[in-house]
């Protein structure tokens, strides 16, 4: 299991302590692989900035950006939005793939989706736009992770 604790990530294994798997604090939420190698992460270390997606390994080593503030600003064309950010991010099953979507950061209350889907290989660091914005939306897999 993976948990957020104080702004840090952490690993709870069967019958172990919890373990840290950063210390760089403002971290927001935490996804784990199924076979348990990869963790991803986000952490916002400025308020009201884009989010950093990280992949970190089990052991705390391998600390990696999988994307940054600027690669989500320079996603798509800002016009009126402040920010382009993470909007949802999940482990495609039985890989260390990722597939999220963005949104839009406007000035005010509310957020504005982008509606694509993007997939990020955490071993290779691989990043492919599956659907272009406008032709995603929010999404979940199937119990058994062949649908989308």
């Amino acid at each position: 299991m993976v948990y957020t604790d104080g702004g840090n990530a952490r690993l709870l294994a069967e019958g172990g302590s919890p373990f840290p798997l950063t210390t760089s604090g403002a971290v927001e939420q935490v996804r784990i692989s199924d076979d348990g190698q990869k963790i991803a992460y986000t952490r916002r270390p400025i308020v009201d900035q884009p989010v950093e997606l990280r992949s970190v390994n089990p052991d705390g080593t391998g600390d990696t950006l999988l994307m940054g503030p600027a690669d989500f600003d320079a996603q798509y064309p800002l016009g009126g939005l402040l920010h382009n950010d993470l909007s949802q991010f999940q482990f495609v099953p039985g890989t260390h793939a990722l597939l999220l979507n963005t949104r839009g950061i406007v000035e005010g209350p509310g957020t504005a989706l982008h509606d694509d889907l993007i997939r990020i290989d955490a071993d290779s660091l691989s990043r492919t736009m599956l659907l272009a914005p406008g032709s995603g939306g929010i999404f979940t897999f199937s119990p058994d992770g062949r649908y989308l």
